[in-house]
């Protein structure tokens, strides 16, 4: 994500749809700026709500935002009753100007660094044509003038190319946001020449994350535990984390990383409580120096991953050295079912693998996959040795980038026919069979989200974009009752026991295997409130969400998710 910069123009342009103001919304909780927000095609109420929508508290809002509103005088709305931090004026370009001055200089007053952001130039437009361009130009000059970051909001192919180009040149920084096959991708823009957003400032070092959860979650009395799972067990069935998997293909770079650290932390501290109770932590490494092949060969057996439905997990002696260890893995709860989707996705099993050989072997290791199902190879490959951690983040932002969306999302619709017509997925695990210990579900979302705000908000877009293509595809096979289904698979793959009053404002799910035998101490269940949103948002075409009010992971009794 860039960072704003005083002086400096930043334009916002791409498609409609393409959640320009999600970005924004982000871009402005993580400054310190405060921020003039002129609206031209919201009013400023409706802006306020979606600002929430978008994860901005009302405290925060009411702290370092101000609005000016010009669009509630020209559609006759009558204004809200006089608000301090609120302004409303004309939309002709004299009014709005003033307004933007007078606005400018009760921020400079209070020795505040500003951002000035219209929303939207589209709409400008459509008012003043080429009168539009003088405004920008004097907006930007002014801006400058006044050491304030200035962000405009523009709509692609909603106004004459020639405009558009003369604000492209307007910019310092332009941000040009493309919707492919329902994904968001942004791309940075400096000195005209486009490269990858997540190439602009790659993040150095990989996600610091907090495993507050005991190793004997994994093992012992914790199975007995989820065994009593409100009468479900504690397996799922594979399909429902499959959904889980492909929503953490379809949202931000940063969450396979963070899955992977997560899972590589959580491994660590399980393997390093069993070793020492057996006596072995850091046997897998040689006195003389290097990795101990004879001694990993005889410790890691594959049986707790087996155990927990994760994989068939085995070590590879032939092909490792003192430097390098390769285990394969078949079945893997990451990638069964993905077709070659041109790159390699499991990262919280490599995070698995990881931790489990830095308890063995007491040295600092990181892995990479080297093969993978939706790569088109015949099974998984981990490579795990010492190697600088900008390598792996190279490597594993790579193959987020190069994941074909489209196949992804046709794989998807392929696992959500044979679901629903057959209950079952379209090609079953021979050895593992067709469901795992929920565990796994919590290490890909309610418990790596449970200490990272970022990885929440993205798990929970991405769940509703998953969402929102399984109502779509359901209605385009002729399905009368989507809603009714999707909430049917919950049941279906034994996640929950659900039920909800009649218009689904309000929707529990007991045992959700989400939440369920954890203490984050607050609602944790990211994935089912996005899949519940998602949902809904497709059924009434309308913005909505759903908030959890109470969650098993908080001790409540019940997960129970109401509409806002």
């Amino acid at each position: 994500m860039i960072e704003l910069k005083k002086r400096k123009v930043h334009l916002f342009e791409g498609d409609p749809r393409s959640k320009k103001d999600l970005y924004l919304a982000r871009l402005l909780h993580s400054s310190d700026f405060s921020a003039l927000f002129a609206t031209c095609n919201r009013t400023a109420s409706n802006l306020i709500q979606r600002l929430i929508e978008l994860g901005l508290s009302a405290e925060e809002i009411h702290r370092r935002f101000r609005f000016i509103d010009a669009v509630s005088k020209q559609i006759g709305v009558k204004p809200e009753a006089a608000v301090d931090s609120v302004e409303y004026c004309e939309i002709g370009l004299n009014d709005l100007s003033l307004s933007i001055s007078i606005g400018l200089d009760k921020l400079a007053a209070q020795k505040r660094d500003v951002v000035l952001v219209l929303d939207n130039l589209s709409t400008l437009y459509a008012f003043h044509r080429e009168a539009a361009k003088q405004f920008a130009h004097m907006l930007s000059g002014r801006a400058r003038e006044r050491g304030a970051a200035l962000v405009y909001l523009l709509e692609l192919g909603a106004q004459e190319e020639e405009f558009e180009r003369f604000i492209e040149g307007l910019a310092d920084v332009i941000v040009r946001f493309e919707l492919e096959a329902d994904r968001l991708v942004a791309l940075y823009d400096s000195e005209k020449d486009q490269v990858p957003l997540n190439q602009l400032s790659p993040p150095q070092h990989l996600p610091k994350v907090a495993c507050s959860t005991p190793p004997e979650f994994f093992i012992g009395e914790s199975l007995g535990i989820r065994e009593s799972r409100s009468g479900l067990g504690r397996e799922i069935n594979l399909f429902w984390t499959q959904l889980v998997n492909l929503a953490s293909l379809l949202i931000d770079h940063n969450l396979p990383l963070h899955l992977y650290a997560f899972a590589k932390e959580c491994s660590r501290g399980w393997h390093s409580s069993k070793m020492t109770k057996s006596g072995i932590l850091g046997k897998g490494w040689k006195a003389a120096g290097g990795f101990d092949i004879d001694a990993v060969s005889q410790y890691v057996t594959g049986k707790g991953a087996q155990l927990l439905g994760e994989s068939i997990l085995k070590f590879n002696p032939e092909k490792s050295s003192k430097d390098q260890l390769f285990f394969l893995e078949s079945q893997c709860l990451d990638c069964w079912q993905i077709p070659n989707i041109n790159s390699m996705i499991c990262y919280t099993a490599s995070g698995i693998a990881a931790g489990g050989v830095e308890a063995f072997t007491g040295r600092q290791v990181e892995s990479i996959e080297t093969a993978c199902k939706a790569n088109g190879a015949a099974y998984c490959e981990f490579t795990i040795g010492d190697m600088a951690q900008s390598d792996l983040i190279e490597h594993y932002n790579l193959h987020v980038r190069r994941v074909r969306v489209k196949d992804a999302l046709d794989a998807l619709s392929r696992i959500i026919d044979a679901y629903h017509r057959e209950g079952r997925l379209p090609e079953e695990r021979e050895q593992l069979g067709p469901n795992h210990d929920f565990i796994g579900l919590q290490l890909r979302t309610s418990l790596p989200c449970a200490s990272d705000e970022t990885c929440a908000a993205n798990l929970f877009e991405g769940a509703k974009i998953v969402s929102q293509r399984i109502y779509s595809h359901l209605t385009d096979i002729g399905e009368q009752s989507p809603i009714e289904v999707m909430l049917g698979f919950v049941d279906k793959s034994k996640v929950g026991k659900i039920s909800h009053n009649s218009d689904l404002k309000k929707i529990i799910v007991e045992g959700n295997a989400e939440g369920f035998g954890l203490n984050t101490g607050k609602p944790s269940c990211q994935f089912m409130r996005g899949y519940l949103t998602g949902m809904m948002e497709a059924s009434l075409n309308k913005s909505i969400e759903y908030i959890e009010k109470r969650c098993l992971a908080a001790k409540d009794e019940i997960c129970e998710f109401e509409r806002i």
